[in-house]
């Protein structure tokens, strides 16, 4: 059976539950497996404002709820992090707090096969959480395309500096100096263009 969990970062696919006996202790396991350290705000609910939550003593199909069904809870954001995007990136959301996304709410990071970004937390923690979107987040953001963004080249540009990059780029047309065609110009084979004509 599959649970479709809808949280305020987006939509958790719960999938392998027993459809007889799955509760909702079994949904928040399935879901500890690839997120670890997420913190519910809002218990598993019926609706999208947590106001009827799910019993969690009695089983999923007893409630109404069968495959494919969707369940509501709010979770804090900077602990949804997936724990293979945490191996990718070395050790967890720990790994992310170098200083080097202070003062940047939110600051796409590549890591090896993961869309990530990095988010403060409430408490002033800097932690990686899953970005939905192109697996590539630099992607759309290059200098021009195949190239990376300026602030991944260098920090800081002076204007001479990104003039004379843009320079390598900018194709001028310019007047041809010498014809390459002989002194006695160029002349029409009235007798060839005819018989192409009539073919």
């Amino acid at each position: 059976m599959i649970i479709r969990v809808r949280t305020n970062t987006g939509v958790w696919r719960v999938e392998d539950l027993d459809a007889t006996t799955a509760t909702t202790s079994d949904v928040l396991s399935v879901i500890s497996k690839t997120r670890p350290h997420v913190v519910y705000e809002k218990p598993l609910s019926f609706d999208p404002r947590c106001d009827r939550p799910i019993d969690p003593s009695a089983p999923l199909i007893q409630q109404g709820l069968g495959h494919g069904a969707m369940i509501h809870c709010r979770v804090d954001v900077a602990t949804c992090a997936e724990n293979t995007v945490e191996a990718a990136a070395g050790g967890g959301a720990a790994a992310s707090t170098d200083g080097s996304g202070v003062g940047e709410a939110v600051a796409p990071v590549a890591s090896a096969g993961a869309n990530t970004k990095r988010v403060i937390g409430k408490d002033g923690s800097i932690r990686l959480v899953h970005a939905d979107g192109a697996s590539a987040p630099t992607a759309d953001r290059g200098f021009r395309k195949g190239l990376l963004p300026l602030r991944d080249m260098k920090m800081a540009w002076t204007l001479q500096e990104f003039t004379a990059m843009d320079d390598k780029f900018n194709f001028k047309i310019q007047r041809q100096e010498a014809s390459f065609v002989g002194k006695g110009g160029v002349h029409l084979e009235t007798s060839a263009a005819g018989e192409f004509q009539n073919f």
